[in-house]
C-alpha cells in the first residue's frame, strides 16, 4: 500500500499546501499584543518539571517505566535538582495507557511540590494545563459509596505520603496490598485512589503556592478565538517578536461537575490564560496562571 500512498500524497501536495495557507490565515482577535524586548531572566530561578514513560503489553500483564525530573535555572546556570524513576507490572491489568500517564504525572508533581518547599524563591513551570489535569478519567464513575468507603479508608494514608515529601506513587502500592487482601471492585478503588493522589497533589501545589506556580503547554486544543484554528496557533500566525496578550479567566466551576475529593476548594480556582512569545522567531506559548481570589 505505500507506492499508492506516496502517489497520492505527490498528487495532493499543492493542494494540501494550499489548504494549509487558507486555515492558517487569521483575523484581528480583538486583543493587544504587548510587545517586550527579551527578558534576561539572571534575577528568577525557575523549576521545569517533565516526565516520560514507556510500556510493554503482553497478553496477560503491561510492564511500564516511569521517570520524572526537575530542572533548576537561575541566569545562564541550569542543573538537574532532582530525578525518580520506577519500572513495575501494572495491576490490576486494565486502563493500561491512561493510568500509567496518570502515575507519570503523579511523579511530576510530588517533584514541583518538593521544589516549592525546598526553594523559597523558585518559580516552577509544570509541563501542560493545569485545567485539563482536572479533567476526570474518562471511564471514572464510581458510587458515592465506594468513593465514601476509599476516602475515610485510604485518604489520610495518601495525604500522609504527600505532605511527607515521598517522590512514589503510594496509591499503586495500596491497590497491590488490596488485591492481596482479595478485596472487592480492584478496578474502581485503583482508578479512584490513583485519581484522588493526584487531586490531592494539586490541591497542596494550588492552595500553598499558587504565586510560585504556573503551567506552561507549547500546543493546546482551545478554540475560543476561531473555529480553524488553536488559539496558540491563532496568536503564533497574528504575531511577532517577543510578546503577549492576556486571553481570558477560566474558573473550572463553569467547566465541570464535581470531582471525588477537594471539590469545595477547586471549584472556586480560577487561571489566568497568557499566550505568550519570550524571544524572536520563537513559538507562542499558552501560559495558565493560578488565583483564588
Amino acid at each position: 500500500m505505500i507506492p499508492e500512498v506516496l502517489d497520492v500524497a505527490l498528487r495532493k501536495r499543492p493542494f494540501l499546501l494550499a489548504k494549509i495557507d487558507r486555515f492558517r490565515r487569521t483575523a484581528d482577535c480583538g486583543k493587544s499584543w504587548e510587545s517586550f524586548c527579551e527578558v534576561e531572566s539572571a534575577d528568577y530561578e525557575f523549576v521545569g518539571v517533565d516526565g516520560s514513560r514507556n510500556m510493554v503489553l503482553y497478553k496477560d500483564f503491561a510492564i511500564y517505566a516511569l521517570a520524572a525530573e526537575s530542572v533548576r535555572a537561575r541566569g545562564g546556570f541550569v542543573e538537574v535538582y532532582e530525578r525518580t524513576a520506577d519500572i513495575d507490572v501494572l495491576l490490576p491489568y486494565w486502563l493500561h495507557e491512561e493510568r500509567v500517564r496518570l502515575y507519570m504525572t503523579i511523579m511530576e508533581l510530588r517533584l514541583a511540590l518538593r521544589a516549592l518547599k525546598e526553594l523559597s524563591d523558585a518559580f516552577v513551570i509544570l509541563d501542560g494545563s493545569i485545567a485539563s489535569m482536572l479533567v476526570r478519567p474518562w471511564r471514572y464513575a464510581v458510587s458515592s459509596q465506594l468513593r465514601r468507603s476509599v476516602l475515610e479508608d485510604f485518604h489520610y494514608q495518601v495525604l500522609s505520603s504527600v505532605e511527607g515529601g515521598d517522590p512514589r506513587v503510594v496509591s499503586k502500592e495500596i491497590v497491590e496490598g488490596i488485591i492481596e487482601e482479595g478485596g472487592e471492585e480492584v478496578k474502581d478503588k485503583a482508578l479512584l485512589l490513583e485519581y484522588i493522589e493526584y487531586l490531592t497533589l494539586l490541591y497542596k501545589l494550588l492552595s500553598e503556592y499558587p504565586e510560585r506556580l504556573a503551567a506552561i503547554a507549547k500546543q493546546s486544543e482551545a478554540h475560543r478565538l476561531s473555529l480553524r484554528l488553536p488559539d496558540v496557533a491563532f496568536y503564533e500566525h497574528a504575531t511577532k517578536g517577543p510578546g503577549y496578550v492576556e486571553d481570558s479567566i477560566v474558573t473550572l466551576r463553569d467547566h465541570k461537575g464535581s470531582l471525588p475529593a477537594y471539590w469545595d476548594f477547586l471549584r472556586n480556582l480560577t487561571l489566568r490564560i497568557v499566550y505568550v512569545r519570550l524571544e524572536n522567531g520563537g513559538p507562542v506559548l499558552k501560559l495558565e496562571l493560578p488565583s483564588n481570589t
